[in-house]
């Protein structure tokens, strides 16, 4: 069999970060795995995964304790709901309930706060045979710190809940591979799907670097713009719109020291407490507030203990300005009304797929380019400050009589050709009588 390893990006994509080839997922074949990573990619100084997300698999459950001791084993939240639907179908519940304990269970497991879990708890158990109960309180109950979002939300654990991430490595290999293939072939074949995936990785890190959000508060970005990648910017941008209008709204709180945002936690990137600060100032988000995982071409993390600083000293964009000298330009609610919106707009695509997609982003594209023409024709009708420019009169202004009233019409084209050859013929008959 092939176990497969799988890490993610600082663009937020999948990377293979190791396939081994085992005959069953024993310990023994996971300490081989974890053994051989922490020689050749997590050796000193480079700090080993802070998370590790699994199955319920025997081996790795064995080999994390003395293989990564100092790593949190995160289980897949799938596979538990998945466990427990094969207990009910075991014991005998009917289609129709168990189609609603299904629903329940995710509820459950999707608790975000402690009040939330105990009441979807409660919610379950009263659907739920005594023995069934048992079970979860019993078996499940020991792992819920594993398992449960509130308690895994509050992991480094870069957003993962399942290990879907691996599992969806699994059909690029398993289609190039077969039983008559000798072990030296299938690495070969393995080695290079893992380049070209490499390949399609460093493209799309290269790509992030060249665009921003046309939504984007550029101001605000402007020092991590071509330095982080686009995925984590967008992150960023979320608290970034929060912060901003609670400061207009004279409802933020200040915090000495954040420690249970989720952005800054699982993340590694500063939460609205800590974006609070360039806020104020005005200024824009240094680089110091984001962890390096997240830099386009960085160097190898080493690393273990970071936390975002605020360094006003490094800001060329933002000197020190005298109290009222000139506007913050956060604090301006119709600007930021704006910004929000193109939050919401970019947030709202990301619901929808395939053709809906497809004509959302159509609509959106010629929304976007209909104000920047508005934008354009508006610079010419704005109103001014300063006296209007003389009219200039006419240039053409031939008048019957050079004393003639205000309001007679001029003369046209014609009339006034015929006017001149009057004149000049007048003209050649005084001279000649002379």
């Amino acid at each position: 069999m092939l176990i497969v390893t799988a890490g993610i990006t600082n663009c937020g994509s999948t990377f293979v970060s190791s396939l081994s080839f085992a005959r069953s997922e024993a310990k023994l074949s996971f300490d081989f795995i974890f053994d051989s990573l922490k020689k050749h990619v997590f050796y000193d100084p480079h700090p080993v995964p802070r998370v590790v997300v699994s199955d319920q698999a025997a081996g790795i459950k064995a080999s994390i304790p003395t293989g990564l001791p100092n790593s949190i084993l995160q289980f897949c939240d799938w596979y538990v709901v998945k466990n427990v639907e094969k207990r009910l179908l075991d014991k005998g519940y009917p289609k129709e309930l168990r189609k609603e304990l299904k629903s329940l269970l995710w509820t459950f497991v999707k608790s975000k706060t402690h009040t939330l879990l105990e009441g979807n708890r409660t919610e379950l158990h009263l659907k739920l045979r005594p023995d069934e109960i048992r079970y979860l309180q019993e078996y499940w109950g020991p792992k819920e710190t594993q398992f449960i979002r509130v308690y895994t939300c509050k992991y480094p654990n870069l957003g993962a809940h399942s290990n879907q991430r691996s599992e969806s490595l699994h059909p690029g290999t398993t289609d190039i591979l077969n039983k008559q293939l000798s072990l030296e072939a299938a690495s070969r074949r393995l080695g290079k799907t893992v380049q070209a995936r490499l390949r399609e990785l460093s493209v799309q890190e290269a790509q992030s670097a060249g665009k921003l959000p046309r939504t984007l508060d550029r101001r605000a970005f402007v020092l991590l713009a071509d330095t982080i990648s686009i995925y984590a910017i967008n992150k960023i941008s979320t608290e970034w719109e929060i912060i901003k209008d609670e400061i207009n709204r004279a409802s933020h709180q200040s915090k000495a020291a954040c420690s249970s945002c989720e952005l800054l936690i699982r993340y590694g990137l500063p939460c609205k407490h800590y974006l609070a600060s360039p806020c104020q100032d005005g200024a824009p988000i240094p680089r110091s507030m984001i962890h390096p995982r997240w830099c386009l071409n960085g160097e190898p993390i080493q690393i273990t203990r970071w936390a975002p600083l605020y360094h006003t000293y490094t800001l060329p964009m933002s000197p020190p300005r005298p109290p009222q000298a000139t506007q913050n330009p956060y604090l301006s609610p119709r600007r930021n009304e704006i910004t929000t919106l193109g939050l919401q707009v970019l947030e709202a695509r990301e619901g929808l797929t395939g053709y809906a997609r497809t004509r959302y982003d159509t609509a959106a594209t010629n929304a976007q380019q209909g104000l920047v023409e508005y934008a354009q024709e508006l610079q010419g009708d704005d109103l001014h400050t300063r006296m209007p420019d003389i009219v200039k009169k006419s240039g053409w202004n031939r008048q019957f009589k050079s004393h003639d009233k205000i309001k007679k019409r001029l003369m046209t084209g014609a009339e006034a050709a015929e006017h001149d050859a009057n004149h000049r013929e007048q003209a050649t008959a005084r001279e000649a009588r002379l």
